[in-house]
């Protein structure tokens, strides 16, 4: 993520933050009747589910179908600090985060088969992929990698299949993935009016700057909020071959989706405290693509 249009005050007082990096949760369950079974029923085409796993699989639906589910996530949470320091080997200070991710998580899908004819069967998926929520507040250790983060996706997945005759089906679907961010973080200013002074960044104040931070007439810490949002296009393909009626075969494809976030970032660094000696607020916006 670029970050345009700062000075170099803002960017020292940044302390050139590190990027953060978060998983999120991945949720497989995209059946609720595959799930009863520990998803040894997940290729069986046996409701609209299929869409996700098979498409070729609509072939085998009759009339029109509907299948949902809800799938509820619980985590538990937690961290143990051992021994967190910034960019000068310092101890960041703070707490563990308490119990950071929510108490729970849900992820819905949802499918709709409509049969057109003895061999055509159109579809409609919806379900979420993966997403992720955390929380640490603004005063635990870690608190300048990262402090917040929301991420959600939707994935909506038109499909089509093709019943060639008794044996043979093949089916296609298209997919548009809607992403939407939030990453949260503390911007340790002090360090990074401290490694700029020692740089020179500020001409003669450089001097006069860091004698303030060593006399703790500099403190408080800078926010940064940055929110991207994304539209990712994907396909899926299926086969099934149909032996008999208790016998079939199957093989299936899903593409990788490719995203690129583009939004903005907000720097905000009403919360750094200084004497009359020094500028007192800085609040910088700036767009992040």
């Amino acid at each position: 993520m670029k970050i345009k249009n700062l000075s170099l005050l803002v960017a020292m007082m940044g302390g050139a933050p590190a990027i953060a990096l978060a998983s999120g949760y991945h949720f497989g369950s995209q059946s609720v009747s595959a799930q009863g079974t520990a998803f040894a029923s997940g290729a069986e085409a046996a409701d609209a589910s299929t869409i996700f796993y098979n498409p070729a699989g609509m072939s085998r639906l009759q009339g029109t179908q509907f299948s949902g589910g809800l799938t509820f996530v619980l985590p538990n949470s937690d961290y143990s600090d051992k021994g967190s320091t910034n960019y000068l080997k310092r101890p960041t200070g703070g707490g563990d985060g308490g119990s950071f991710a929510p108490d729970i998580v849900v992820a819905p899908s949802m499918y709709l088969t409509h049969q057109i004819n003895d061999q055509i069967t159109a579809g409609i998926g919806m379900f979420v992929p993966y997403g992720a929520s955390l929380d640490y507040g603004g005063d635990w250790v870690g608190r300048y990698g990262l402090t917040k983060i929301d991420l959600m996706t939707i994935n909506i997945n038109p499909s089509i299949s093709f019943k060639l005759n008794d044996h043979h089906s093949f089916g296609f679907g298209v997919s548009a993935q809607y992403m939407n961010a939030e990453l949260d973080k503390a911007s340790d200013a002090v360090t990074g009016l401290r490694m700029g002074a020692a740089a020179g960044a500020f001409g003669p104040a450089s001097s006069a700057i860091t004698n303030l931070i060593n006399a703790g007439a500099i403190s408080g810490a800078g926010t940064i909020k940055i929110k991207g949002n994304d539209w990712g296009y994907g396909f899926n393909l299926g086969y099934m071959y149909t032996l008999d009626e208790n016998t079939r075969f199957g093989i299936a494809y899903r593409s990788a989706i490719s995203q690129k976030l583009r939004g903005s970032a907000n720097w905000d660094f009403s919360g750094v405290n200084m004497t009359s000696a020094v500028p007192g607020r800085f609040r910088v916006q700036s767009t992040a693509g």
